[in-house]
């Protein structure tokens, strides 16, 4: 563990030593095998640091109220006994593998190694307490001889008040195997704070479809820390909706270290009242000829905010790389704010990419086309709104979170 003295922000106990208190009450009570986890996390914890809105990642958010909240929950009290297991990853398909627990194999090693590398604080700080990771192999094809597409389920665990409640996936797609994972919704909402990690490795001209929604939380947090790595010809699908929290962060990582990878990002955010989303995404094209596609749009009624922080790097030898970022935010309420921060770090020759921003209202000459064909102006509002979501809603596959998405943009 560092020996720097920093400070939780909201008081002047280190958290070298807060932290460690605590990961060591852990230890005594559960899952003992992923200590070294734990401990690998506690100590890459210490040299980011515990986060604050002074942290460029999270210029539109102050995190802190999140970890204030967890740690006042256990300063000076034991820890209770973990909840039943309730996480994913339960394959719905018979064809895939899931370990919930290593079996001799190196995949703590695994689980050490990422977070090691890990430069999110709130999935570090996540990882510090985690007792169950759910580990699940897509193999290409079954017993025999035929193709395997699985339909997995992963449902984040139900919030613990005034506490974090943790859930860990990870997901490797073997050379040209293919899965719909869909990320269920949190269910309760109590005081406390959800956090799903999710790790998937995508093999060779592997397919993934990825799709979640979570509707609008009144009391919970939620936050989510995703990581995609792609190998050569992959694909990556994203889809998801948010209804926001009072604190609601994603963050997305995608590493297209293939040739031919190719990834598509396509986000919806509608949100009311006084409820926050905000997501920071990082795309690395490591390798020649990959595609980024992002579109992310928000909706932000009045007293809501939301925020984009996005980024893609292209790295030296990556040419050929074709990518394109775009964030339109609606805004409806003379309180309403929307942030986008598109990002271009380019250190290769031979490449397209473009990216861009708008915020506004809705279009005057929509509206008023709408209303000389005899809408009434809050019928007319709303279809505009609509159309501006369905565009997103569309591409979700049927599944639950397709049904989310399209009653919460309706409303």
């Amino acid at each position: 563990m560092s020996e720097a003295r920093r400070t939780l922000p909201w008081n002047s106990r280190p958290v070298d030593e807060a932290l460690r208190e605590r990961a060591e009450a852990f230890d005594r009570l559960c899952a003992p095998d992923f200590a070294p986890v734990r401990r690998a996390a506690l100590e890459r914890l210490a040299e980011v640091g515990i986060p604050t809105a002074r942290n460029e990642a999270f210029t539109y958010m102050n995190p802190a109220p999140l970890f204030r909240a967890d740690a006042d929950s256990w300063y000076g009290a034991p820890l209770p006994s973990p909840p039943e297991e309730t996480v994913p990853a339960g394959p719905i398909c018979p064809h895939a593998m899931c370990v919930a627990r290593p079996d001799g194999g190196n995949l703590l090693e695994e689980e050490i190694l990422r977070a090691e590398r890990t430069t999110d604080p709130v999935e570090l700080y996540a990882l510090c307490f985690a007792d169950r990771f759910d580990w699940v192999r897509i193999p290409p094809r079954d017993e025999a001889g035929n193709p395997v597409v699985a339909r997995l389920a992963a449902r984040p665990r139900p919030v613990a008040e005034g506490r974090l409640s943790s859930s860990a996936l990870r997901l490797r797609l073997d050379e040209g195997s293919a899965a719909v994972v869909e990320i269920l919704p949190v269910e309760n909402d109590v005081d406390g704070w959800s956090h799903l990690s999710l790790a998937v490795e995508l093999g060779p001209r592997s397919r993934l479809t990825l799709v979640g929604a979570q509707p609008p939380m009144k009391r919970a947090a939620v936050t989510s820390s995703i990581c995609v790595e792609q190998a050569e010809g992959s694909l990556l699908e994203f889809r998801e909706f948010r209804g926001g929290s009072p604190l609601a962060r994603g963050h997305v990582e995608v590493h297209l270290d293939g040739e031919g990878a190719r990834c598509e990002l396509r986000s919806l955010s509608t949100l009311r009242d006084e409820a926050e989303q905000h997501h920071h995404v990082r795309i690395f094209h490591h390798a020649p000829r990959c595609e980024s596609d992002q579109l992310y749009r928000q909706i932000v009624f009045d007293g809501a905010s939301a925020s984009v922080d996005g980024s893609v790097q292209v790295d030296r030898g990556a040419d050929g790389t074709k990518s394109n970022q775009l964030i339109r935010s609606l805004l409806l309420g003379d309180k309403a704010s929307a942030a986008g921060k598109p990002q271009l770090l380019i250190f290769a020759d031979d490449v397209q990419c473009d990216h861009g921003a708008t915020h506004g209202s809705l279009d005057d000459e929509e509206l008023f086309y709408l209303l000389s064909r005899g809408f009434a102006p809050d019928r007319a509002r709303a279809a505009l709104v609509a159309g501006f979501a369905q565009e997103i809603v569309d591409l979700f596959p049927e599944c639950g979170a397709r049904k989310i998405a399209a009653q919460w943009t309706r409303q």
